[in-house]
């Protein structure tokens, strides 16, 4: 057997892939604890560094784990002729440990060298520098040492400020009646300095944002970027997961700049809190935008450092994402503060899931803000032709796309008589996606209307699990078509205990066969997505 890890995980060969989604699955828990006993547990810069993340967008450690341990099970039986792989130090790793063939794939991998670092270390410097230099040139909100404050982290994606797709309108024009409760928001590299600069002019003038470059100097700016230097006492020997050392890939990962932006600006959020403390300027409460990102551990170790009396809530606005390990926190990182005191989940049924690792961490349920158009009137105006429309959507990450597409191109469904729209993510456009492929169907369009027109429009949804659109959909009562890419696709609706309203697919082969009219089951949908109500809404206030 010549075992490809170059390719994405649904394409694996058999039987190795199911090693592999196996070990996926249930190596999650030993692999957290292990990471919490090898990191250095006071360390921001620990708990900012690319290994100690778990996000898979960045960190390939535990994927290199899953790929070691399979081959261990499968070299048993000496079914192993030839490994290929793209990452050096892992093929050093296989080397060391198997007698075996390896290969490795440097097309796939594109040449990290001095120029590139030096390019995305200068970048960022230059994106942070420039957006801090021009919040220093706006008057600084005046904070009154009298009153307690509640800060919102959030981020902006227009300039127009009264609006807000992560928390919905709704909520802002329910806080813009508080006068002690700011947004602060969040920029980050690909957004366009121009757009930022005329959010940052236009949000100056409103009453309700707060800008933390304004409260930061440019020492503060300096000292998060030294980060680059003093990650390295963080380089060193590890302890071993399962008699394996992986100290090489971590201290790899521990030097890479993939994740810098969203490192400096979690630097910069301790600092923030810093600045307040000392400037003494009371909070009553603080709100983080819940991902566990290196950003989020910044703005939730220094708000819980600095204001220790404070309420501490991280609000997760997602439903039940096991493939994103970091959303659900490790017992060293609670015990390390650099995780909410609280979670807010924003339906009941996923508050277990979020104490998969470490039981004790605080959950309470809030309003599902941005999901509140579920509980209105639906205008299921589904055409008349049926088997005609069909509808993929996009999960926004790139390999999961790409996967997802190659997968319908294999299934041929574009050669019948469909009419086949692609709704793409708003953090993805289509157009990079399509870089990656040499053919693109030409009755593949990307569909112009917003994400529930585009649903109700749709005769059969197809997408991928990798995204918060599946249980919205299915929950719902929307039939969707899910191709099994991950090991978590089917594991999720197990669960959850939700059975009807979709079908999951491990051949592209299946997928013409599979548009027949579905069984529709409805599902209590306060139980996923918690209703907005006067009460509940008080969490926030």
């Amino acid at each position: 057997m010549i075992i490809d890890t170059t390719k994405h995980i649904s394409a694996y060969e058999d039987p190795f892939k199911k090693i592999y989604f196996n070990n996926y699955l249930y190596l999650r828990k030993k692999f957290c604890t292990w990471l919490d006993r090898i990191g250095s547990k006071k360390n921001l810069d620990w708990w900012i560094s690319t290994p100690a993340s778990r996000n898979f967008n960045y960190s390939k450690l535990f994927h290199y784990i899953c790929i070691v341990e399979s081959i261990k099970i499968l070299k048993k039986n000496n079914k192993i002729k030839k490994i290929i792989v793209e990452n050096k130090d892992l093929e050093e790793l296989i080397n060391k440990n198997f007698n075996l063939n390896i290969s490795r794939n440097t097309e796939k991998k594109k040449n990290i060298n001095f120029l590139n670092n030096f390019s995305i270390i200068f970048k960022t410097f230059f994106f942070h520098s420039i957006i801090y230099f021009f919040c220093k040139l706006k008057h600084r909100k005046k904070l009154y040492r009298d009153k307690k404050f509640i800060l919102v982290d959030t981020f902006i994606n227009s300039s127009e400020v009264e609006t807000n797709r992560f928390y919905s309108n709704k909520f802002i024009s329910v806080i813009n009646s508080k006068k002690n409760i700011l947004l602060i928001p969040a920029f980050f590299m690909g957004m366009g300095l121009t757009k930022i600069f005329k959010i940052i002019k236009d949000g100056s003038k409103n009453k309700k944002y707060l800008f933390r470059e304004q409260y930061l100097n440019f020492y503060d700016i300096i000292n998060s970027f030294l980060f680059i230097y003093r990650r390295n006492k963080l380089i060193r020997k590890h302890r071993k997961f399962n008699n394996v050392d992986y100290s090489k890939i971590i201290n790899s990962e521990i030097k890479t700049n993939i994740n810098l932006s969203s490192q400096i600006l979690g630097l910069q959020n301790y600092y923030f809190f810093k600045n307040l403390h000392n400037s003494k300027i009371k909070i009553k409460k603080t709100i983080n935008w819940f991902e566990n990102q290196p950003l989020d551990k910044g703005w939730n170790y220094g708000s819980r450092i600095f204001y220790p009396n404070s309420k501490s809530l991280g609000y997760q606005a997602v439903t039940y994402f096991p493939q994103y390990m970091c959303l659900n926190p490790t017992k060293e990182e609670c015990l390390s503060k650099v995780v909410p005191e609280t979670i807010l989940s924003i339906g009941a049924i996923y508050n277990a899931t979020k104490k998969e690792f470490y039981n004790n961490i605080k959950v309470e349920n809030a309003p599902a803000l941005a999901y509140q158009y579920l509980y209105k009137k639906k205008n299921t105006n589904i055409l008349k032709n049926n088997n005609k429309r069909i509808l993929i959507i996009l999960s926004g990450f790139l390999d999961d796309d790409i996967s997802l597409l190659k997968w319908i191109i294999k299934s041929n469904v574009h050669k019948k008589e469909h009419n086949i729209l692609i709704k793409e993510h708003p953090i993805l456009k289509f157009e990079e996606i399509k870089k990656h492929f040499n053919f693109i169907p030409k009755n593949f369009n990307l569909s112009k209307k917003n994400f529930v027109d585009s649903v109700n429009e749709s005769n059969f949804l197809i997408c991928s699990g990798a995204t918060s659109a599946v249980l919205e959909l299915v929950v719902q009562g929307k039939y969707c078509i899910i191709p099994k890419l991950n090991p978590f696709d089917e594991v999720i609706f197990k669960r959850l205990k939700i059975s009807n309203n979709f079908k999951v697919l491990d051949n592209p082969l299946k997928l013409n066969k599979s548009f027949n009219k579905p069984k529709i089951k409805k599902y209590k949908i306060n139980n996923f997505f918690t209703k907005l109500t006067k009460k509940n809404i008080k969490i926030f206030l």
